[in-house]
């Protein structure tokens, strides 16, 4: 499966939103969420109703251990 990894500065709305998507996973190692690309339609609907939040997609080759 495919997945976004997306890292922002706290925003309670924000998890919220990703919470609701299937198969979202915090890693509290790592510090970002894992969720499935397959959500990426639903997050942008609606993070884009969020005011104030910057959002950065990391693909696997960015990924810091």
């Amino acid at each position: 499966m495919t997945s976004l990894f997306l890292t922002f500065e706290y925003n309670k709305d924000a998890i919220e939103v990703i919470k609701s998507c299937d198969g979202a996973q915090w890693d509290k190692k790592k510090k970002w969420w894992e969720v499935p690309i397959l959500n990426l339609s639903y997050l942008l609907d609606r993070l884009v109703l969020l005011d104030d939040i910057q959002l950065t997609l990391k693909d696997e080759q960015s990924r810091q251990y």
